[in-house]
Formats: C-alpha cells, sequence, structure tokens
C-alpha cells in the first residue's frame, strides 16, 4: 500500500484556481466526460428497449446487451478521466519555481463539509464519519481531500479528490467522548 502524504495546513498557503481550472478543464478531461454522458444515454436507450418503448420484438435481448455495453463504456470512460486527472497532477509544476508539486492531504473546510449529506461529527475542524470506503476499517473515519503543494513558493492546487484516512487510537477515543 502507497504511504500516506503529510497533512498540510491550507491557511499558511496561497491556492491556484486558474492552474485548477486550467487542469479539470484539459481537453482530455472534457472528452472523458463526454464519453461518459455518452455511455449513460446508451443506458437510457437499453432501457428503453429493456421495457418496449422502442422495438416490441427481441425485447429482452436487445435491452440488456444496450445497457451493459452502454453501463461499461460509461464506467472506463470515467476511469480514464480519472487516470488523465491524476497523470496531470503527478506531472504538474510549480508556475513560480518550477519544481514538481507534492501531494499532500488538507482537511476539509466549512464549505465542503455544509455540502456533505451524510452524517459528520467536527472537533477541532476536522470531520468524522462512517466510513464509505470498504478499504478503511473501524467505526470512523477522518474526511479529508487530496491537495498538491510547492513547499517553496507556499501554494496549493487542490482537485476536489475525496480521501477516508484511518482514524488514530487518540482520535477513536476523543469521538467516543464528544460524539
Amino acid at each position: 500500500m502507497e504511504e500516506e502524504p503529510p497533512i498540510l495546513d491550507r491557511n499558511a498557503y496561497e491556492r491556484l484556481t486558474a492552474l485548477e481550472r486550467r487542469v479539470l478543464r484539459s481537453p482530455a478531461a472534457i472528452a472523458w466526460m463526454i464519453g461518459a454522458y455518452v455511455g449513460l444515454a446508451v443506458v437510457v436507450m437499453g432501457a428503453l428497449f429493456l421495457f418496449g418503448v422502442i422495438s416490441p420484438e427481441d425485447v429482452q435481448l436487445k435491452g440488456i446487451l444496450v445497457t451493459t455495453a452502454g453501463a461499461l463504456f460509461s464506467a472506463a470512460c470515467v476511469v480514464m478521466a480519472q487516470l488523465v486527472l491524476r497523470r496531470r497532477l503527478a506531472r504538474l509544476n510549480c508556475p513560480n519555481c518550477r519544481t514538481t508539486l507534492a501531494r499532500r492531504v488538507a482537511d476539509l473546510d466549512e464549505v465542503e463539509r455544509a455540502r456533505s449529506l451524510s452524517k459528520q461529527v467536527v472537533i477541532a475542524g476536522r470531520c468524522y464519519r462512517a466510513p464509505t470506503s470498504e478499504a478503511v476499517e473501524g467505526p470512523w473515519v477522518r474526511v479529508m481531500k487530496e491537495v498538491w503543494v510547492c513547499e517553496q513558493c507556499r501554494i496549493f492546487v487542490d482537485p476536489l479528490i475525496p480521501l477516508e484516512r484511518q482514524c488514530t487510537a487518540e482520535e477513536l477515543a476523543r469521538l467516543r467522548r464528544e460524539a
């Protein structure tokens, strides 16, 4: 398993929103996401076949085949879009000093915590909730996100990639007391 990156205090850094937009809105990422939406449209078309809205004969076979093909195509496009994003982030350079940005994790801010629909507990600015991933064990996880940082220039890029981190024994004890 890959080593956990250090935790970043975002208050001491400046966010580069222009660079974020350039990374997230690259032609390759947009093309893969359009492909994912086309796959979803094919899934809808397959559902119409499945329920006999489009073609009454051989409904079951056509519907199942078209729905499966659309779902697989859509999933493949989403995976490729994530791979393209991760590849671009791994090669991203600081606009000031031209060094490669380092991957770090950061706690969610108040606006990001407010967007979450799941039950969560916030203690000392850290957000905790029940795990949504099977890779993380335990009753609670610390909800964070990945950011890419230039330590020298004190800047960061936030591509909005969520991360669940296993709680430490101290955090679990504090959660039991305060939650």
